[in-house]
Formats: C-alpha cells, sequence, structure tokens
C-alpha cells in the first residue's frame, strides 16, 4: 500500500469517528425523573424546653374557729377574704410521644416538669371586737358583761415553686401534611 492509499484510509476513518461522536451527542436522553415531594411523619419521640412569664389571680378566705371561755362561745368578727396577683418567670421542659395513625390523624401523649417564681404576698390588719355575756376574762369579773378589743394581723404569701401536667393530644394532619391542629387534656 502507498502512504496515499494510507493516508486516505486513516483520514476516512478519522472522519466517520468524529462524525458518529456528533451523533452520539444529538440522541435524545430522557431527563431524570422528579423526585417525590416530601411526606411529613408525626411519628416519633419530642423533647423541647419553654419559658415565659405567669400571671395570676388569688381570692384566700380566712375564717376563726369559735373561741370558747366560760362556756360560752366568743366569735369574733374575723372571717374576711383578700386578693393577690402573683406573678413571675417560669420555664422547664417536656417529652413527649406521637404516632401517626392514619395520613390525617395523629394520637400523642406528654409530659412536661415547671418552675415558676410566681409570688405575691400581703399584709392585713383586721380590727376586732368581742363580748361575753355573764363571763370572766382571767380572775377579774367586773360586771356581767364582758367585752374586749383588738387587731388582728395577718401576713401571707401566695406563691407556685413548681408543677407538672401530663395529657393526651388528638391531631389532625392538614394541607401536605406539615401543619397539625390538636386538642389536648390531661391533670396538673
Amino acid at each position: 500500500m502507498s502512504n496515499r492509499t494510507l493516508f486516505n484510509l486513516f483520514g476516512a476513518a478519522f472522519i466517520l469517528a468524529a462524525s458518529g461522536s456528533a451523533f452520539a451527542a444529538d440522541i435524545a436522553v430522557k431527563a431524570a425523573a422528579p423526585s417525590p415531594a416530601p411526606v411529613y411523619n408525626w411519628t416519633g419521640w419530642y423533647v423541647g424546653v419553654n419559658d415565659g412569664a405567669s400571671f395570676g389571680n388569688v381570692k384566700t378566705d380566712f375564717n376563726v374557729t369559735p373561741i370558747i371561755i366560760g362556756g360560752e362561745e366568743v366569735s369574733p368578727n374575723l372571717g374576711f377574704s383578700d386578693r393577690t396577683y402573683p406573678s413571675g418567670f417560669i420555664g422547664g421542659g417536656q417529652i413527649g410521644y406521637n404516632w401517626q395513625y392514619s395520613p390525617l390523624i395523629v394520637v400523642g401523649l406528654e409530659a412536661d416538669i415547671q418552675g415558676a417564681l410566681e409570688r405575691d404576698s400581703s399584709t392585713i390588719t383586721n380590727p376586732f371586737s368581742f363580748t361575753i355575756p355573764g363571763g370572766c376574762v382571767t380572775n377579774l369579773c367586773p360586771d356581767s358583761v364582758t367585752t374586749g378589743t383588738g387587731a388582728a394581723v395577718t401576713s401571707y404569701q401566695a406563691k407556685i415553686d413548681w408543677f407538672g401536667t401530663a395529657r393526651v393530644r388528638l391531631g389532625y394532619v392538614w394541607g401536605d401534611g406539615n401543619v397539625m391542629s390538636y386538642l389536648t387534656g390531661g391533670l396538673a
């Protein structure tokens, strides 16, 4: 074979090889299948922390047990009510478990423990008087009726140091599954 024949043969092979590559580049390729939308699942354990403020309203009733002197019942007027408004910081943690019963229904259990600095105090001064008909106070009996007066001072504090709760949950999953509305109830 002559050089010219070899040259033509290699040239033709090169042109065919190059043109084959061009045809291969034009072949249609299927696009990758789109990935499915994420599926939300509410099943599983969770833990969390919380903090905030607490505001209260406490009514306290005070009553005095009747006093008996010389066989007679003496009841000074010491029954009264007072109101305090404890408030303060509150914080703690919770743990729970949810179970997605169906695509739309979630049930769960949750418990928490909270520390509280909710406090208020009050000091009340109440004057009182009493009468003992026909009685004596100590050994003195100046007349048949003994009367007396005084003041009762009451100091007290309304406070919450801690509390805990346990409850169940029934939830409904909305939209694409990433939103849940629920009802909950339990014991504190």
